[in-house]
């Protein structure tokens, strides 16, 4: 299991006993510790399996120690005994003898020298958050985050392929220099958090941030997990901020109510201060925007992770200043600050149609009416899906051709990317011609990791580094390309029998990744009809080749870092795709809950028809 560090150990607990005993001339020392978990919303096949491993005997990490839950009221419990020296007590709870809680995450910890224990009873798959106490006695040095600074700067000036696609070298050396003056003083993890943010947010490459998924355990409660969120999910149009839905219930915070203020600081200026923090493909200002939305569709959103820090809740609760859509009335009110899973746990009572965070049921399909079908597609993201994401597909458009239905819609608008894979199977299913990729370079900026990079790197295909990088030759100073060559175009047969009716793919600026160059294929062989907004993206090119991670070994906090950048050749406009058919979000639409892409590419059958 993964090792971690002093300080992420968690001070919880139910009380231990400390004995003392000699043996054999000798002092040893037995803690007995209680241990509690709650199952209740764990999905558990044989409940008979539930228990904890662990680093010290008689745990270890290949048997487990079973719990036992004797009331019957899903909190599984057991006393163990550490007859031990050893001070660092590691442990996870598992079930079904394979299932582990915390899979992506770094151990549980207890420190076994302090003198009075105290454990919590544990939540399933859940880190408890640290207090704002604790958070503050984790600062770290000037010190200490002058030396993350000097890894960050060697990483991004030497490894990053964009960094000067958009930022001259004065540029970059500027916000380089804004970052060091942000680290010259002792910081939280929170506020560290916020100044890397801003400096990587200023390399404009849709593939560089602070990645809230691959934060350590420490970054993840210090920021993730804490109960400082918004108890509602929203949209931004013509600059204001409208709710879609509540997780608390008052008779004004409703679909269409609009949010004027929070802690009376007008949403302007709370977007001002939020959008540069954004991520987004060169002057793609959509992407960023759009990033800020609060739709409960993906497990971290960049809001709850960017503004409770920079504007938090008072004492644990937030004012806000609303205004109601339809009689203009004007209230304040005070809501609870919470976390997100607290906010998705009552969200998804009152909203039962919410769209999933994550899994197969993002993928939906449904019949419209009899001549138009609807393929809603959330995410690309199939690698750990328990389904066959191709049978699914080829099942789509077996019905499609077998009832000869003439329209297809395809929903990616809240599809980050994923899997390319996924979107070519989709072309190959639609289009009526050869699917072409262009020409184009993939280039690197360096042929060997920098030494006091290295250590702190991680990524989940080592290609790179074990077989492409000592291929990649000069092809233009400064940049290196595999064996020094442009990369050839790539051509791929649709299926012979696939389908021929018309199809139209609603896009939008979260498009940035697999479904950028799905919405631009399509549009530029014919495959599609493209409504929406701009996607998000570049059309000079991406850097999303293969990313690396980098966790600072002081602020703990971990950065993305593309190492292969993919440049078009000739000159491409600064933006992602346009859709023949532009639809931008209004306050009126959202408010009353239409949803304009949609009733957009309906209008469009409609007429077709005619």
């Amino acid at each position: 299991m993964k090792k971690i560090t002093f300080i992420e150990m968690l001070l919880f607990g139910l009380m231990t006993i400390s004995i003392s005993m000699s043996i054999f001339g000798s002092t040893s020392t037995i803690r007995e510790i209680h241990f509690q978990v709650d199952m209740r919303t764990a999905d558990v096949k044989d409940k008979s399996t539930i228990g904890i491993r662990g680093n010290i005997p008689p745990l270890n990490w290949e048997k487990t120690y079973l719990l036992s839950d004797e009331n019957q009221d899903g909190i599984y419990e057991g006393t163990i005994n550490f007859e031990t020296d050893a001070t660092i007590l590691e442990f996870k709870f598992i079930h079904d003898d394979a299932v582990w809680e915390l899979a992506t995450e770094t151990n549980r910890v207890i420190d076994l020298a302090q003198k009075e224990i105290k454990l919590p009873t544990y939540i399933w798959n859940e880190s408890l958050p640290f207090t704002q106490t604790e958070i503050v006695e984790m600062s770290i040095s000037k010190e200490k985050l002058l030396e993350d600074f000097e890894l960050v700067k060697t990483a991004y000036t030497t490894m990053h392929p964009g960094l000067y696609r958009y930022n001259t070298p004065a540029q970059v050396e500027r916000n380089l220099a804004n970052l060091k003056a942000n680290l010259s003083k002792d910081l939280t993890i929170p506020e560290a958090y916020i100044a890397f943010s801003k400096f990587v947010a200023t390399i404009k490459c849709g593939h560089t941030y602070a990645n809230y998924w691959n934060q350590p355990t420490i970054v993840k409660r210090s920021v993730t997990y804490q109960a400082d969120k918004v108890p509602f999910h929203f949209r931004i149009a013509e600059n204001r901020m409208i709710v879609t839905q509540s997780a608390f219930e008052h008779p004004m915070l409703q679909l269409g109510t609009e949010i004027l203020a929070i802690n009376s600081k007008p949403i302007e200026e709370i977007l001002a201060t939020l959008i540069p923090l954004q991520r987004t493909d060169g002057a793609n200002v959509g992407q960023q925007i759009v990033n800020l939305q609060l739709f409960g569709a993906d497990k971290f959103e960049p809001f709850d992770m960017y503004f409770p820090i920079l504007f938090p809740p008072t004492n644990g609760a937030y004012e806000l200043t609303i205004a109601d859509f339809t009689t203009k009335e004007k209230a304040t009110i005070k809501v609870p600050a919470m976390s997100r899973k607290e906010r998705v746990k009552l969200i998804k009572k009152r909203f039962p149609d919410m769209i999933p965070e994550v899994g197969p049921d993002l993928w939906q399909f449904k019949m419209i009416d009899d001549q138009t079908a609807l393929l809603t597609l959330h995410s690309f993201s199939i690698w750990n899906w328990d389904f066959d994401w191709k049978a699914y597909i080829d099942n789509v458009f077996k019905q499609l051709k077998t009832n000869a239905v003439p329209n297809l819609i395809i929903d990616i608008r809240l599809n980050g990317g994923g899997a390319d894979m996924v979107g070519l199977e989709l072309l190959k299913n639609i289009s009526q011609q050869p699917i072409v990729f262009p020409a184009r370079k993939e280039m690197s900026r360096f042929t060997e990791f920098p030494a006091s990079v290295k250590p702190y790197l991680g990524t989940w295909d080592k290609w790179f580094e074990t077989k492409g990088i000592n291929k990649f030759k000069p092809i233009e100073e400064g940049y290196y390309s595999m064996n020094g060559e442009i990369s050839a175009a790539q051509t791929f047969k649709p299926y012979k029998d696939n389908y021929k009716g018309k199809v139209f793919l609603l896009v939008s600026p979260f498009n940035s990744s697999a479904t950028y160059y799905l919405a631009g294929t399509a549009q530029r062989i014919k495959a599609a009809t493209l409504v929406g907004q701009e996607t998000g993206g570049n059309q000079q090119g991406i850097n999303g080749g293969l990313i690396y991670f980098l966790t600072l070994p002081n602020s703990h906090i971990e950065l993305d870092i593309p190492v292969v950048g993919d440049f078009q050749i000739g000159e491409k406009p600064d933006s992602g795709y346009l859709p023949e058919v532009l639809v931008q979000p209004n306050v009126a639409d959202i408010a009353n809950g239409v949803d304009s892409e949609l009733a957009a590419a309906l209008a469009l059958i409609k007429k077709n028809r005619k």
